[in-house]
């Protein structure tokens, strides 16, 4: 699973492939990670008057897949 906590309140939107697996609000996150390949997190924050604006950006991370013995 990933855990994530932010500074303060924002928007976190997990990425798995490219497509949006989850988008939630708050400051703490635990989201399970399902299959191997490329993951990211991007996050924005809310800014009056300009409304949601990019915060954090992480780099794209990989999870293998495990192997099996036996």
């Amino acid at each position: 699973s990933l855990s994530l906590e932010l500074p303060a309140r924002g928007e976190a939107r997990l990425m798995h492939l490219g497509r949006l697996v989850r988008r939630e609000r708050g400051r703490r996150f635990t989201w399970p990670l399902t299959a191997p390949g490329p993951w990211r997190v991007e996050v924005r924050r809310w800014r009056a008057p300009a409304g949601w604006r990019p915060w954090i950006y992480c780099n794209p991370f990989h999870l293998r897949a495990e192997a099996r013995l036996g």
